[in-house]
């Protein structure tokens, strides 16, 4: 009768360890078909979803159209110098703010995305001045795109701990273990990095390095005889983040009114961003840059400055900030100068 028992419960046991490596196998296939990102970019999944939809690239490796085919345009000329948000992290290419804007303006504009992954304030800075070197292209309008971590020049932030062998081996080689690790890394990496971002804006030697960095930044805007405009992104999602970065935006427009051109404008995105339940904001919960939904909204926001006379742009719109100072206007390299 004991020899029985056993028989029977080796039955159900085995049944249940091939239905076990049957669903890990079936999981494993699914995760290698899928492709979404995740907000820092890593990660098997993230990487298809780049290698299918990070185009198209041009020739200074931004993700738009080829410049030499634009070059000798008779439209009026816009730039986007930003980063990530203005690149389209977890969007399709046509899902852009950018793209979006060139639908409205049609023939009018011609727009040159001379946005980045991971840009900061200085790298916009380079980025920006050696597209006009190398292109000898002359803006009429430069709308610059600014995120809560663009402070990011003046933190050291330490890397994910390193794993144990046995995790980077299946991190490595399966597709369903490296998703797990690369959400567990995001979550846990990600509040350490907040926290980071949150201290840089609360050091005021640290902010009035990066106020001065924003100010060479609008300096060589104006230098280019370019209408301005400042396009501000708080931190989108969730609603916590977005409150706490409100407050720092506070501190960047006050020194876009000490500072500014006149002509200049400030568009705060706080407003549009609030509108918007939650979970439409983002493009996942592992990546929290814009979705298509917000993208929309940010290149209607846009065209609607761009059609508005210039000394009304901010009569009927109180997320529109314009500047009044006499044009061309010096701008200091601080904030406090």
């Amino acid at each position: 009768m004991k020899k029985n028992s056993n028989h029977k419960i080796k039955i159900p046991l085995t049944f249940f360890l091939i239905l076990f490596f049957i669903g890990i196998g079936l999981s494993e296939i699914v995760a290698r078909s899928i492709s979404f990102t995740i907000g820092t970019a890593t990660g098997k999944s993230s990487a298809k979803w780049f290698q299918e939809q990070w185009k198209p690239i041009n020739e200074l490796g931004y993700r738009d159209y080829p410049i030499r085919y634009r070059v000798a345009t008779q439209k009026k000329i816009i730039f986007i110098v930003g980063d990530s948000f203005s690149a389209g992290h977890g969007v399709k290419f046509s899902e852009t703010y950018a793209a979006k804007l060139k639908e409205l303006v049609g023939n009018q504009y011609e727009i040159f995305n001379i946005s980045q992954l991971g840009a900061s304030t200085k790298k916009e800075i380079e980025n920006l001045t050696n597209f006009i070197n190398l292109t000898k292209i002359k803006p009429d309008i430069i709308i610059h795109q600014y995120f809560f971590n663009d402070i990011e020049d003046y933190i050291t932030f330490s890397s994910p701990p390193k794993a144990a062998p046995i995790t980077r081996w299946l991190a490595k080689n399966t597709a369903i273990f490296n998703l797990v690790h690369s959400l567990y890394t995001y979550k846990t990496w990600g509040e350490s990095y907040i926290h980071k971002l949150k201290s840089a804006y609360e050091n005021e030697e640290i902010f009035k390095q990066h106020l001065a960095d924003i100010n060479h930044l609008h300096r060589i805007i104006a230098e280019q005889n370019a209408e301005g405009i400042y396009l501000i992104f708080p931190s989108i999602y969730p609603d916590e983040q977005l409150e706490i970065s409100k407050k720092f935006a506070g501190k960047l427009k006050e020194n876009f009114l000490f500072q500014c051109n006149e002509g200049a404008v400030l568009f705060d995105t706080y407003e549009l961003i609030k509108e918007t339940p939650p979970k439409e904001r983002i493009v996942n919960l592992m990546d929290t840059h814009p979705s298509p939904k917000l993208h929309a909204k940010v290149g209607n926001a846009l065209m609607k400055i761009l059609t508005m006379p210039v000394t009304k742009r901010d009569a009927q719109d109180s997320s529109i900030i314009a500047c009044n100072q006499p044009k061309q206007k010096k701008l200091s390299n601080t904030s406090n100068q």
